[in-house]
């Protein structure tokens, strides 16, 4: 056998994972349940603590409070957790106890040097609250609708299940940018619920997530990486999630929406707080994550050699084919489901735009501190 005919069996093996990926989307974006079938144990309605981290997010929390104060989930109560705000946060937040007497509020004067500003903020607020359930948002965040509580409550019925993800797409902007926000929001959405689908979640995002407290405390949450900038979300998940015992909603009422970053720089800034977690994950999560990304070098690598070996082997154009058919319809579909605002063609387009961006920021991803919380 030759070095090209062993390069092209090696990338065959790459093209079939990726077939297999997409494949799968599909079967997703057409099949998956935006609201999971729970099989109830009992009827119970649990209680539920809504945990914000907040630091100098005066402009925010209103909005947030406001939209909070209007849930329909029968026993709720709001803990924002005020970490050190130099802002007018304070006195806002104790206008609005006298407001919402579900409302309560821990202020923050100092952090443990050794200590992450964000993991400290979210353990205290854990820690002081009072319902079964901890359900985690960010403050520059607003449910989708008034049965955001109801809905991501509703997997616990369940007592098998410890952990419910959520998805957080961000608001639209007519802009570019925002366009590749979405669409970065989406593949990893589409990643992560595949995953959880096949039985081995790795992560989910700390802007709609929830936990049983009992199991957070028996975890002992974030005690393992209290020092490290980053994966509140991710780590913990990663650690712990399992089949039978994590569930995904995707329903849009369910959603909770993000305020996006509107400069590139910023966005750069926030993706490396993001993915520094990424080097912490488990073994078997990266090696997984890490052949998928070699998977699409190499789909890009099969098209870029495709004019040369076309004729002697045309199965490489129908695997390519194949391939970015189920994929881009797969992420397409799926986005409809969502209610996010992405044309199929957009999606084609940013695949690629997708592929540079990772490759050229890939090894200053991995080595660059991440940015601090605020």
């Amino acid at each position: 056998m030759s070095v090209w005919d062993s390069l092209l069996l090696l990338l065959s093996l790459f093209w079939l994972l990726q077939i297999s990926f997409s494949a799968s989307l599909t079967w997703l974006s057409f099949f998956f349940r935006t609201s999971p079938k729970i099989k109830p144990i009992d009827n119970q309605k649990l209680t539920v603590s809504v945990v914000v981290a907040a630091r100098n997010e005066a402009l925010h929390l209103e909005v947030l409070l406001q939209a909070l104060s209007g849930q329909k989930y029968h026993d709720f109560e709001i803990v924002v957790v005020n970490d050190r705000s130099t802002d007018q946060s304070a006195s806002l937040l104790d206008s609005w106890q006298q407001k919402i007497d579900k409302l309560r509020v821990i202020n923050l004067q100092d952090k443990p040097d050794a200590l992450d500003g964000k993991k400290n903020a979210l353990t205290q607020g854990i820690h002081a609250a009072r319902g079964a359930v901890i359900l985690l948002t960010d403050a520059d965040c607003v449910p989708a609708s008034t049965d955001w509580i109801e809905g991501m409550t509703k997997p616990f019925q369940d007592h098998n299940i410890q952990i419910v993800l959520g998805f957080s797409p961000y608001k639209y902007l007519p802009t570019w940018l925002n366009a590749f926000i979405q669409y970065e929001t989406l593949y990893t959405a589409a990643q992560y619920w595949l995953a959880c689908a096949w039985g081995i979640p790795y992560m989910g995002v700390g802007r709609n997530l929830a936990y049983r407290k009992s199991f957070f405390e028996q975890k002992q949450g974030f005690s393992a990486w209290q020092h490290l900038k980053g994966g509140d979300d991710d780590l913990f998940v990663g650690q712990h999630a399992q089949a039978h015992n994590t569930l995904c909603v995707a329903e849009p009422a369910y959603h909770t929406l993000s305020e996006p970053e509107t400069s590139y720089s910023a966005w750069r800034s926030q993706k490396y707080r993001h993915l520094s977690a990424g080097k912490r994950y488990l073994f078997k999560h990266k090696l997984r994550l890490g052949l998928w990304q070699l998977s699409q070098w190499a789909m890009l690598g099969g098209i870029s050699i495709m004019p040369f070996w076309i004729e002697e082997h045309p199965a490489i154009g129908w695997f390519l084919g194949f391939r970015y058919l189920c994929f881009t319809l797969g992420l397409w579909l799926l986005a409809k489901r969502l209610k996010i605002n992405l044309s199929i063609f957009l999606i084609f387009l940013f695949e690629f735009v997708y592929f540079l961006y990772y490759f050229v920021n890939l090894f200053e991803i991995l080595r660059k501190q991440p940015v601090k919380w605020k």
